[in-house]
């Protein structure tokens, strides 16, 4: 993922940590709440006190996604800015989202960037994105095979309908756990709104070893939506969002969900997972923080063994050691790296390949999957068996961890090769640096450092096992030393 998406992809990720913050707040209360009984509740004052109003703003924003049950179906439509971005990279300043929502099952963002304006949408069980700029979309299919050499393979399950992550009643306990503190009145626009902040009690932040932050609402008096919404912590980021325009209408027509493409735009229908894990992959990143290495220490140490493979900790940085036949060394480096195999294949294949199609105007899985066929009959097939082994082992589906040693394909990296009169004893040398779409994570493992992998092979009769073993940084579920040509 680069260029106009990497910069909304990684800008995202500061108002998720918002999100996630904040959502983490609410849960930790569900075990107090579940306690709490309905008698205790009914004894706060019946008046329009600061606890009562503080907390009837927040169902009204939990309302949106979980109306009652016998309300008629309505979409909701608001705009949200960006006024503070403390803490953040300044350019989030006055950005804009355009958000609808119906439920359970329909939701719509549309945002501008650069110029470049993209929009993502759930239409029931269909998911699609567009990009107008680059006159390109994906619409999201269950009769799409997850990929094109196993055309059995499809995601038919049904996706679940849009809801919080706990109930809308015990959200109502919310205000009980905070000291709620009033402003004078303010105008947003020509509206009056009450202003209140909300902090969690001393005890919330030591029980539930949260942040020292605060949660402020500017509520519209007449029927106590928020029209503007700040976060901030104590020694950390301050942000200030602004709901613009924030409205029910009757519910829109299946129609005005669907992707409307231009005459000239090209839609992919593409298998529907590949977008679920895509979303999935990138809330999964938001909050994440790419570790550094300590300094070197000398110390050395196995962390785990598998057969004859073992993996060590050098100074912090993994070496894991493969030895014996194309299967073997499959298995100890599946079942040794088997957490970061799986999150790299996710980051790799779903969240950077995917998220790359909307920079390049065509589809990832279609691309990487055309080079596979272009090359796959110019490798050794014990690299192919490897490769299965090692997808075996991880519990990696064999189609994406051979996709996923094909991603280099798609891009550059640097790499040199010397030998005969080039070197002393005209032996020859290859070395590869992967030096390309770094910030994403692709240089590391789970873990701190990047995975040195030293493999004992016996692919040709002048690579014996023990004498001309090999050594390489490269990614988990990378096989072999290879460059791009």
């Amino acid at each position: 993922m680069n260029g106009v998406l990497r910069q909304l992809f990684i800008k995202s990720r500061y108002f998720g940590r918002i999100c996630v913050k904040t959502i983490r707040f609410v849960f930790w209360l569900t075990p107090l709440a579940l306690v709490l009984t309905s008698h205790s509740f009914a004894q706060t004052p019946q008046t329009n006190s600061p606890m009562r109003l503080f907390g009837a703003a927040i169902m009204r924003l939990t309302r949106i996604i979980e109306p009652h049950t016998n309300e008629p179906p309505r979409t909701f439509t608001v705009t949200l800015q960006v006024l503070k971005a403390e803490g953040l990279p300044k350019e989030l300043i006055g950005q804009k989202v355009d958000v609808a929502f119906q439920a359970p099952d329909h939701l719509r963002l549309s945002a501008h960037y650069e110029g470049e304006q993209f929009t993502v949408a759930r239409d029931g069980q269909e998911l699609w994105i567009h990009e107008p700029g680059k006159n390109f979309g994906v619409v999201s299919s269950t009769n799409k095979p997850l990929f094109s050499t196993a055309p059995e393979k499809k995601d038919t399950a049904p996706l679940d309908p849009l809801k919080l992550p706990i109930p809308p009643e015990q959200l109502q306990l919310l205000p009980l756990f905070a000291d709620i503190e009033t402003f004078p009145d303010e105008k947003i626009g020509e509206t009056e709104c009450l202003v209140f902040k909300a902090t969690p009690k001393p005890e919330a932040i030591s029980n539930f070893n949260l942040r020292r932050f605060s949660l402020k609402l500017w509520v519209r008096q007449d029927d106590s939506f928020p029209l503007r919404v700040e976060y901030a912590e104590r020694k950390g980021m301050d942000v200030q969002i602004e709901l613009i325009n924030p409205q029910f209408s009757d519910a829109w027509p299946g129609e005005k969900w669907k992707l409307q493409p231009a005459k000239d735009d090209k839609i992919e229908s593409v298998a529907r997972s590949h977008l679920t894990h895509f979303f999935s992959v990138a809330l999964g990143r938001l909050n994440e923080k790419i570790p550094t290495l300590g300094p070197a220490t000398g110390e050395r140490r196995v962390l785990a063994r598998e057969g004859n493979g073992r993996l060590e900790s050098i100074d912090g940085t993994r070496v894991l050691i493969l030895k014996g036949t194309p299967e073997e060394m499959g298995r100890q480096h599946g079942k040794l790296l088997k957490k970061d195999i799986r999150d790299l294949m996710d980051h790799i294949l779903y969240g950077v390949g995917v998220g790359s199609s909307f920079e390049k105007g065509r589809g990832f899985f279609g691309e990487i999957e055309a080079a596979q066929q272009r090359l796959v009959k110019f490798m050794d097939k014990r690299y192919l068996r490897e490769m299965d082994a090692l997808a075996d082992a991880s519990g990696v589906q064999r189609e994406e961890v051979r996709l996923g040693n094909f991603f280099p394909e798609l891009f550059h990296c640097t790499g040199f090769a010397v030998f005969g009169k080039a070197t002393q004893d005209g032996r020859v040398y290859h070395g590869r640096v992967l030096d390309y779409l770094r910030g994403l994570g692709l240089d590391r493992g789970h873990d701190p450092g990047s995975v040195s992998i030293g493999d004992h092979r016996n692919l040709q009769p002048a690579w014996q096992p023990d004498q001309n073993p090999q050594r390489a940084c490269r990614f988990p579920a990378g096989i072999a030393l290879r460059t791009n040509p």
